[in-house]
This record gives structure tokens, sequence and C-alpha cells, in this order.
């Protein structure tokens, strides 16, 4: 790939796949499966249909799916007719849905059976995958549909939360989607040899990413949904699975999984983890029990990734997130802040100019962690300077579940922080104080904080305070709440 190249497209990588092996497995999942031909002819049709439906180059496709075939085919389908992929969580409930649909946009939407009823009225048509889908590619052109577009062109709206407590967008451009690939196959070694187990969501910049890095490089992608660990385990095994890619709270359920120390895991070359922190506990049992073949990888949906530690260099800096990776440069601010910068990192937080120039310092981008190098050049992640919890790999935003419990009626302040867990690496932990004369109890809050948003972020556990702590500035002490929470 020329980086200079004007007329560049994402999906360029599955045409080429297609004509070199058209025969071989491209994806499957359960009993159904494509070849590179069968994919690729599916994906030009679905691009001519969505064009026939008057979407443009550039006009943004909501798709609101599970981790199924169609959502691959659907991002490929939308870069190739040079429309903007917009993936939301199949998990988010009917308000943070609704934001993102009024954020975005959509000309069109995507969706299923069993998430048509969260969506709000749009103006342009609402694609279901059990009515619509296939009798739309049946009628469709399977003639390339491929249409090179300006590298800066947007491939994808990413989905994330926001500090505001909303979520925001993400936008990333062929040029970034296009130079992650490379930088993929450069450090972990994918190639048309590879069979990758995607059981991440799709959703989320980590799965998406590597499925369709996998595809474009030529390797065969199967689809297993809702994390499993035993049917995880038994699929590597059959399957014999080569690239895996995990978050540490699934690391961590597979190691608690009777018979993993003779499990056949020995087709795996690489199993990722990422998304945060893997504790040294959680990393010896995976090195004894499962794979000595274990990447330990910071990164960001916005940025793709920033550094990496290979096996081989586990023993002597395996506390380190490891060294940069290949085409990005790394720094530390005056206040070890990490700064990283390259061609794959995000285009801006879409329509939100606010959140985007707070993120970047010139052409650095900031993903709000701490940091120092070792005298090797190893960078080690020492704190964060933004509140952001992830909890079991997944990002949730302080703000967002405080804004959530602010909505019910009883609660007069509340303060929502990360509290270290063995199992999901930090567990939403929420202080309240209720209004004078109101009552609820924790399982009241935590059932309201479900009812609005997404499972995942609702609190663990509320703790009630008569009054929440205060610094001398008036701010709620997140610190000393951190503290009580440990206790």
């Amino acid at each position: 790939m020329d980086p200079a190249q004007s007329a560049w497209n994402v999906a360029h990588g599955l045409v080429w796949a297609a004509r070199r092996e058209p025969g071989k497995l491209a994806v499957r999942q359960g009993r159904r499966a494509l070849s590179y031909r069968a994919l690729d002819e599916r994906v030009n049709r679905l691009a001519h249909a969505l064009a026939g439906l008057g979407l443009r180059p550039g006009d943004r496709l909501l798709l609101l799916l599970a981790d199924r075939l169609e959502h691959l085919e659907a991002l490929l389908a939308a870069a190739k007719a040079g429309i903007v992929a917009a993936p939301v969580d199949h998990r988010w409930r009917p308000d943070e849905i609704r934001h993102a649909v009024d954020l975005y946009e959509p000309r069109a939407v995507l969706c299923e059976e069993a998430t048509r009823p969260l969506l709000p009225a749009i103006d342009g048509p609402r694609l279901c995958l059990e009515a619509d889908y296939e009798a739309l590619l049946a009628r469709a052109d399977a003639g390339e549909a491929l249409r090179p577009v300006p590298m800066e062109a947007p491939f994808v709206i990413g989905c994330t939360s926001g500090t505001s407590g909303l979520p925001k967008g993400i936008v990333l451009s062929h040029r970034s989607m296009l130079w992650r690939m490379p930088i993929y196959a450069f450090d972990f070694g994918i190639g048309p040899a590879d069979t990758f187990l995607s059981n991440t969501p799709l959703a989320q910049g980590g799965g998406r990413a590597f499925a369709l890095a996998h595809l474009i490089r030529g390797g065969t992608v199967l689809i297993d949904p809702d994390f499993d660990p035993e049917r995880t385990l038994a699929t590597i095994a059959r399957e014999r699975i080569t690239t895996c890619f995990t978050v540490p709270t699934m690391l961590r359920r597979l190691l608690a999984t009777p018979g993993v120390a003779t499990a056949e895991t020995s087709s795996l070359r690489c199993l990722i983890s990422s998304g945060a922190a893997l504790p040294a506990e959680t990393r010896r049992g995976v090195l004894e029990q499962v794979t000595p073949n274990l990447y330990q990888f910071y990164s960001s949906t916005e940025s793709g990734g920033i550094t990496v530690l290979p096996p081989w260099l586990e023993a002597a800096k395996g506390d380190s997130v490891g060294l940069s990776v290949f085409g990005k440069e790394l720094r530390l601010g005056e206040e070890g802040e990490i700064l990283s910068r390259g061609p794959a990192l995000m285009t801006e937080y879409f329509r939100n100019p606010e959140a985007t120039a707070a993120a970047f310092h010139g052409d650095w981008f900031c993903p709000g962690d701490l940091g120092r190098f070792d005298e090797d050049g190893f960078l080690y992640i020492v704190g964060r300077r933004k509140e952001m919890i992830i909890t079991g790999g997944l990002n949730v935003y302080p703000a967002e579940v405080e804004r959530v419990l602010y909505m019910h009626p009883a609660v007069q302040e509340a303060a929502v922080v990360g509290c270290p867990d063995p199992e999901w690496g930090e567990a939403v932990t929420a202080f309240v104080q209720l209004r004078p004369g109101h009552h609820a109890s924790a399982a009241d809050l935590i059932e309201h904080c479900r009812a609005h948003m997404a499972s995942y972020k609702k609190p663990r556990a509320v703790e009630f305070l008569a009054v929440l702590p205060r610094t001398t500035s008036g701010k709620i002490a997140r610190q000393a709440l951190m503290r009580w929470a440990v206790r």
C-alpha cells in the first residue's frame, strides 16, 4: 500500500483475496460458511442494494446488529460503496441508541427483529435482516461494486462513551484502517494461514479491527458470539484456531474453566490480550495453562495499536506493555501523559470539536493514560488521567452512570468510581447521597441503571453516604471514594 495513494478503499483487500483464492473459506458462523468468492459476491450485492435505496458516498448506515456474519458483510459493503458504517452496540438501551441516531443522522438502518423495537423513527429505510436482507441481495447486481474513495474519507464511526455521559463517535478514515492492517500483520504476523476466533463484539474497536484484518490479509474468520469459556476451548481444539483477540476478563474465565490445563490449544500461535491491564497472576496462568504465545497489546479505538509486548519478551519485561507498534511514535508529556502519533489515528470525534481538540496536542493523540519508559524504551502504564472505568475490557465513564443515577427521584448526589475487582479488572461502584425523606435500596438503583443503559455499565455495588466527600475546591473527592471502596 502506498500511503500517499489518493484514492483507495478498505475493501480492496477482500477483492484481492477473492481473486487469489476464490474457493478458500473466508468466514463461518455455525453451519453458515462463505468462501472468499461467495463473500465478495454478497458484499457486492449489498453495496449495490444500498446504492439502489438512495445511499450515496458519505451517507451514514447505522448497524444495530449482534455479532454475526452479516455484520462483517455490511462493513465491507459500506466500504465498497463509499458509505460510512456506524455500528452501535446491540446491548445499548433505547436512550443510548436514540442518542446515537440523533448524533449520526443515518440515511438508513440495518437491524434485526430483536433490535428493531429499540430504534426511534428515522427518515430513511429500516432494513431488518430476517424480513428484508436476503431478498434485497437476491435482487441486486453481483458485479464489482468497489468505489475508490479519498484516503481521508470516513470508513466507520466507532462508538464509545464520552465524558459528557453520552456515547460519542470515533471517525476512522480509510487511510487509518488501511494503515492498521499492515501494522497488525507486522506485529502479530497475521496472514492467509490464520484462522481467527472472533468472540469479542464486532461493534467495538478491537473485535472489528482484528476480524477485518484477517479477511483483508486472506485468513479465515470464525464467528462465535457471546463468549463462553468452555465452548471457546473446545472451538480452539476442534477448529485449530491460530489467532484470538481477548480482554483480561475472558482470560480469567478461561483459567477458571475445569480442564483448561489439559485442553488442546497447541494451534494458538497468537493470543492477544488488550482492553485493560493484565494482572501478573492472570498472565502466569495463561502462559502456564493455555499458551506461551501471549501478546499484550496496548491500544485504543482512536489510535489503534500503541505498543505490543510479544511472547519472547514476556519473561524480561512482562510488567510493561511493550514497545511501540510498527509505524507509531510515542512520547511522554511533561506530567508523564502518554502521547502517540502515526497514520492510523482517528480523524475526529464526530460532531464534537471540543472533545477532538482536547484529545490532540498538535498531531499527537492523548489516550488519557500516564506512563513511563524504562532504559530500554519499554512503556509502563502507571495510571489514567481520565476517569474512565475499564470493566471486562469495556469502557464505562462515571459521568454516564451518574447521569442515569440522577434520573432516580431518590438520588440527591452520586459519584461513580472503578474499584479493583479480580474478575472484571474494575467494578463500577456508585456512592449515593439520598434526598431527605426518600428511600432506595442498592438493588433498586442497580435495577434502575440496568433499565436505562447497557448492563455492563450498571454499578455492581452501591454505597450510601450521608454526605459525599469534597475537595477544598468543592469538587467530589473521587480519590477518597476509591480508597473507601477498596477498604
